[in-house]
């Protein structure tokens, strides 16, 4: 973009990281709020492809801005099972310093011959479960004698996890453990 010194540009883009979109069916909606935002727009493309037109716009000088990023309708994952990183840059050194921005919503106040270039970039979360379980006595087991075992369960992934339920096979009878009310984070 050229920036001329009086003319103030927003730009919003969206990146996808090597690995890609979770499911194939997933796009990303990009809102801005503020004098003059765009409504919002849908990307396209697939796999690690953006093939849509970054949300670029003339901002006014002393306006707030709020850019916002939510999953498209007819998308199969939900937005907190990707992680999100932000790098924005502003061609003007002498106008808003938005280099500390690093996360969403990207909130700024535009300044006099900004040129401001917001790219998001959404990486897949990795689901992974730690389990562990104790017995209440590590001694011999006298016979009749009631052992209590208690399982530990954490989220050491990057999203959230819903519907978990723990099963030991290695009893009589097997057991099943409900985890929480609906999942862990």
């Amino acid at each position: 973009d050229s920036i001329d010194g009086l003319q103030t540009l927003s730009r919003h883009e969206k990146a996808l990281a090597l690995t890609g979109r979770i499911s194939p069916t997933d796009q990303f909606r990009l809102s801005a709020t503020g004098t003059g935002a765009p409504g919002a727009v849908t990307t396209t493309g697939s796999g690690t492809a953006v093939t849509s037109a970054a949300m670029a716009f003339n901002a006014t000088a002393g306006a707030s801005y709020t850019l916002n990023e939510t999953m498209a309708p007819g998308s199969a994952s939900a937005l907190t099972s990707y992680i999100r990183t932000v790098v924005c840059t502003n061609s003007n050194v002498a106008g808003t310093n938005v280099s500390g921005i690093t996360t969403v919503p990207i909130v700024f106040t535009a300044a006099q011959g900004d040129g401001i270039s917001c790219v998001l970039t959404n990486t897949p979360g990795t689901a992974r479960l730690t389990i562990s379980k104790s017995a209440s006595t590590a001694g011999p087991v006298s016979v009749g004698q009631t052992i209590v075992y208690t399982y530990t369960v954490a989220n050491t992934g990057t999203v959230p996890l819903q519907n978990i339920t723990v099963r030991d096979m290695h009893g009589t009878p097997a057991v099943q453990v409900p985890v929480g009310a609906g999942g862990i984070s």
